[in-house]
């Protein structure tokens, strides 16, 4: 699923800027909602690149080698707060469409 989920955020990226371009001009409410939007976007590229090939891989090593797998609460963690954000971004994305058709 990885290819999907990091191929929909660079459709995300590349996607988004044109988009908010044509609506910077609708105010404060869309640049601090788009802000909201941007910062939410690199949070879940941050957590997501951390859950994957940081602290999954560290999880993997310790089911092998049979130590006490401490790595396992904080992977939760972070795959929650990833998932929320994934929630976030595109609830986002229907506020700023409101804001340029309000």
């Amino acid at each position: 699923w990885r290819p999907i989920g990091y191929g929909a955020l660079l459709v995300l990226g590349v996607t988004g800027v044109p988009l908010a371009a044509d609506g910077w001009d609708e105010g404060s409410g869309f640049r601090w909602t788009l802000l909201a939007k941007v910062l939410c976007a690199l949070a879940l590229v941050a957590l997501s690149a951390l859950h994957d090939f940081v602290f999954g891989p560290r999880l993997a090593r310790e089911v092998r080698e049979g130590r006490e797998q401490r790595t396992r609460p904080l992977l939760v963690a972070i795959g929650r707060a990833a998932f929320a954000f994934t929630i976030v971004v595109p609830l986002l994305g229907v506020a700023l469409t409101e804001l340029t058709n309000g």
